[in-house]
């Protein structure tokens, strides 16, 4: 199945043309970080890296930096066995309860994230261990396996 050239040709350019939209906000906010004022200006009124010095000594921003990694390394620990061990069971046994499974796979998409959120966060509460870090990955974990 093959398409005249130049309809490939103008898929292409309309893809190149949604790439440079798409990453020209970024690449302007990246050239404009790179100034050596006092204000974030573009273009840049010389090089400096007295930004990225800046975020790199905010002890608060390393410490949320930190607390974010673990979330993901909880989450990812917890995530990646379960969703490979049910997609395994779901495509290749015939399991008792496999629509069962695939409802409670599917359901984070159906209820809205803020009620999730809500609900996570009462069960946490009434466990008593709000203001720790692993409920937060399991809570990311439950919300993201079925993507």
């Amino acid at each position: 199945m093959n398409a005249p050239l130049s309809k490939t040709i103008v898929i292409w350019l309309m893809v190149g043309a949604v790439l440079i939209v798409l990453s020209a906000p970024t690449i302007v906010v990246l050239g404009a970080s790179f100034t050596s004022g006092n204000i974030i200006a573009f273009p840049p009124d010389g090089f400096s890296l007295q930004w990225y010095a800046k975020i790199a000594m905010a002890a608060d921003l390393r410490n949320a930096f930190m607390r974010s990694l673990a979330v993901a390394a909880i989450c990812t620990l917890i995530a990646i066995p379960i969703g490979t061990l049910a997609g395994i069971a779901l495509s290749k046994y015939a399991i008792r309860f496999e629509k069962t499974l695939q409802i409670y796979l599917l359901l984070p998409f159906t209820i809205p994230l803020i009620g999730s959120g809500i609900g996570m966060m009462l069960l946490f509460g009434q466990m008593g261990v709000l203001g720790q870090i692993w409920p937060v990955g399991v809570a990311c974990c439950v919300i993201n396996l079925p993507s």
